[in-house]
């Protein structure tokens, strides 16, 4: 009999995070891991608590927010920990990558310095070993003449490239976590696909684990091992990218899935099209959560007992889990419930 394979112990471990801002309960009960190598994704509608999340785990809350529940990096417990924490964990261990460069390069400084300074930092190298390790970090993101490149300013760099130097900036340490917060916005969809492959293909090498905090389930789906589906504060789904997006059970995750818009060859360019899914009404506002569960008002298999009865987190997040009374009576596939009509 063969001994049962021990998984790899996770880089991040997320155990019922909550996060309250005032009286606000914006982030509820929150539990996820990230494996070393792996991608995970944290998708769901603007408001679901996926930001907060990411940066609680970045230990750059609101001022004044509250936090309860475990995050830990490599088994150490950072929940709520202080600045001295974060300082010895910055660049080392986690890395940020913020949907704005701007927020993160100076303006005043070439990039190749910043880089450099990054390797400074934390290692006692030359300032020639600096700049050398950041020419090779510009390189490796696919930005070309990169010893040249590296003279220059960030306004002399276009968004997209400016992105690949924030990525090189959060990878030149070799950081065990690296937490990207919607960090293709502002991007036009072939450069977006474009970072989030050089993302991809950079952690690999790195052997990074990666938390990919996004609205976009295209991107998801493409760059994600597994998927973590956030509404109103609260996990509603998670488990293998490939199954929560191709065979959802949860109505929100179906709902997201189908008002995802088709692909250019899905339907013919002249004729007839079919009218693109969408869902009715809008996330509750953290202050006014309805009882129950909060996606019963938009819900088109919603019951009674969702009305009255907020439903638990079942079965195992290593393989499918999903918070739903109504699970078991969504169709294969579960869009088939929507038939290319308003979801309301």
């Amino acid at each position: 009999m063969k001994n049962p394979v021990t998984p790899t112990p996770p880089v991040l471990a997320v155990r019922d995070l909550r996060v309250t801002v005032g009286a606000v309960p914006a982030v509820r009960g929150v539990s996820f891991d990230v494996r070393p190598g792996r991608a995970t994704a944290l998708v769901g509608e603007s408001g679901a608590g996926k930001s907060l999340t990411a940066k609680a785990i970045l230990g750059l809350p609101p001022h004044g927010a509250r936090l309860s529940g475990s995050i830990r990096l490599d088994g150490e417990e950072i929940a709520g920990a202080g600045a001295d924490v974060y300082r010895r964990l910055w660049g080392r261990r986690l890395a940020y990558v913020p949907q704005d460069a701007l927020a993160v390069l100076s303006p005043v400084h070439p990039v190749g310095d910043q880089l450099a300074a990054a390797v400074r930092s934390v290692a006692r190298v030359s300032r020639a070993e600096a700049r050398r390790r950041a020419v090779a970090a510009l390189d490796g993101v696919g930005i070309a003449d990169a010893a040249r490149r590296a003279r220059a300013l960030p306004h002399e760099f276009s968004g997209g490239m400016r992105q690949r130097a924030v990525i090189a900036l959060a990878l030149i340490n070799g950081p065990g976590l690296i937490v990207a917060d919607e960090p293709t916005t502002a991007l036009d969809p072939r450069v977006r696909e474009q970072i989030l492959g050089v993302l991809t293909d950079s952690r690999r090498a790195t052997g990074a684990a990666l938390l990919l905090v996004t609205h976009d389930l295209d991107l998801a789906a493409a760059h994600a091992d597994r998927a973590v589906v956030l509404y109103a504060g609260r996990v509603t789904e998670s488990g293998p990218a490939r199954r929560v997006f191709g065979a959802p059970r949860s109505p929100y995750t179906a709902c997201l899935v189908a008002s995802l818009p088709p692909t250019l060859d899905a339907e013919p360019l002249e004729g007839p099209r079919t009218p693109l899914p969408a869902i009715g009404g809008g996330p509750p506002a953290p202050t006014d959560l309805p009882p129950g569960c909060a996606f019963a008002p938009r819900c088109p298999l919603a019951a009674p007992v969702c009305r009255d009865t907020e439903p638990a987190l079942t079965g195992t997040e290593d393989q499918h889990a999903v918070a739903c009374h109504r699970s078991a009576d969504l169709p294969v596939p579960a869009t088939a419930l929507f038939d290319g009509k308003a979801v309301s």
